[in-house]
């Protein structure tokens, strides 16, 4: 059996900015990695950075920042819990 990988990108990072009659100028980044390893955060002054990949979970943090109105997002997702195909 021959099995070909091809490596694509898990993350992205993103900035944007724009203009509402509530907030006047608001602005946010994003950060999203979809192959996240939870368990690697105890390892990472160990190993580095790199500890945190792999784990085939998604990981998604944002703010958001107005002049009337704060927004913070945290959401980690675990696929297959207890070997089901359940997040």
């Amino acid at each position: 059996v021959y099995i070909e990988v091809e490596e694509t990108s898990t993350g992205n990072i993103s900035f944007s900015a724009g203009y509402s009659t509530i907030d006047s100028v608001f602005g946010s980044f994003e950060v999203v990695e979809r192959n996240f390893r939870m368990a690697g955060i105890a390892c990472v002054h160990k190993r580095g950075f790199g500890a945190l990949r792999g784990g085939g979970e998604f990981l998604r943090t944002r703010v958001s920042v107005g002049q009337k109105t704060n927004d913070y997002l945290i959401a980690w997702t675990k696929p297959f819990i207890c070997d089901t195909p359940w997040i």
